[in-house]
C-alpha cells in the first residue's frame, strides 16, 4: 500500500510561524516602512489645526460707517469669516450672494441700493464693493431696488424689505462662465 502521506498542514503551520518571525525576508522591510509612514500621516493628518480666532476672521469682513443712511456688513472670504458673517445674519433683514453659475462664490461686486417709491426710483442710498460673497443689509421696511454689477453687466432685483421675520435672501449670479 504504501507509504502514509505527511501531515502537510502542520508542515505549513510551522512553515508559517518562520516566515512571519523572520525579518530577513525581502519586502518585510519596506512593508514595515510603509506601515510606520501610514501611522506618521493619520496622526498629522488627523490631529487638529489650529484655526485663525473667529473675532480676527470677522475683523476682516467691512461694516458700513455710523454715518451711512443703512447699516450692512459684506465679506465672508474664507471659512472662518464666512462662518462669523453667518453668525451675525440674524440681525441684517435682507441678505445677498454673489456667485458664478456653477456656485463659486465671488467677490469684489459693485453694489448700490436705491429707494423705491411706486416704480419711480426716489434717489441712490448707498453705492460700494462687497468685499466678499456675502452682503448683509439692515434697511428700513421698504421697497428697495438693489443692483450689482458682475463681470461688467448691471443686474437689479427689486425687493420689500420686511419690518421684522425672516431676512428676504437674494442671489447675483454671473451671467458668464
Amino acid at each position: 500500500m504504501g507509504k502514509p502521506l505527511p501531515d502537510i498542514t502542520a508542515e505549513r503551520r510551522q512553515r508559517r510561524l518562520f516566515l512571519a518571525a523572520d525579518s530577513d525576508l525581502p519586502g518585510f522591510a519596506d512593508n514595515i516602512a510603509v506601515l510606520v509612514f501610514l501611522t506618521i500621516f493619520m496622526v498629522l493628518y488627523c490631529s487638529p489645526v489650529h484655526a485663525e480666532d473667529v473675532a480676527a476672521a470677522a475683523s476682516a469682513n467691512s461694516r458700513s460707517s455710523a454715518q451711512e443712511s443703512y447699516s450692512w456688513v459684506s465679506g465672508g472670504v474664507g471659512d472662518e469669516a464666512r462662518t462669523a458673517l453667518q453668525q451675525q445674519a440674524g440681525s441684517y433683514n435682507v441678505q445677498v450672494t454673489f456667485s458664478e453659475r456653477h456656485g463659486a462664490y465671488i467677490a469684489g461686486v459693485p453694489f448700490t441700493i436705491s429707494r423705491v417709491d411706486g416704480l419711480v426710483k426716489q434717489r441712490e442710498a448707498h453705492a460700494g464693493t462687497a468685499d466678499g460673497p456675502l452682503l448683509y443689509l439692515r434697511l428700513p421696511p421698504g421697497t428697495y431696488l438693489i443692483r450689482a454689477q458682475i463681470d461688467g453687466v448691471w443686474q437689479s432685483q427689486r425687493v420689500n424689505a420686511p419690518a421684522s421675520g425672516a431676512p428676504i435672501k437674494l442671489s447675483f449670479i454671473a451671467v458668464g462662465e
